[in-house]
């Protein structure tokens, strides 16, 4: 793992291409995006949504099936999604930069998976 992150650290680029947010889940599965992810005013209240892996890809336009966010900035997730929250009750939110025209939300617990393997290699 350490060596995969070296080569990814030898090709971070000099801009920042994302941003991210850990965000907790509600009882009724629903996450509040970060303002900054969030449909803007004069944009529809809603993000198109396609899964990728053990991801959900939300886009402000493209393909994909229109999830609703209120106006509060929540959006219900997908069942599949929150089955893979489980307990964590938690998402990694990442959002492009400058505009955030593309969200991704997985389960925080795959930040757990890259510390697992850097405590154990390093020792």
């Amino acid at each position: 793992m350490l060596a995969q992150l070296r080569e990814l650290h030898a090709a971070v680029p000099d801009v920042v291409r994302w941003r991210h947010w850990i965000a907790p889940v509600d009882s009724l599965g629903r996450v509040r995006l970060p303002a900054e992810a969030r449909p803007t005013d004069n944009e529809a209240p809603e993000l198109l949504a396609s899964s990728c892996d053990r991801s959900l890809v939300l886009r402000r336009a493209s393909i994909g099936t229109p999830r609703p966010v209120d106006d509060r900035g929540r959006l219900t997730l997908p069942v599949w999604l929150r089955r893979l929250v489980g307990d964590g009750n938690a998402v990694l939110v990442s959002g492009s930069v400058p505009d955030a025209a593309t969200v991704v939300i997985t389960p925080a617990a795959v930040l757990d998976v890259v510390v697992d393997e850097l405590v154990g290699e390093v020792g």
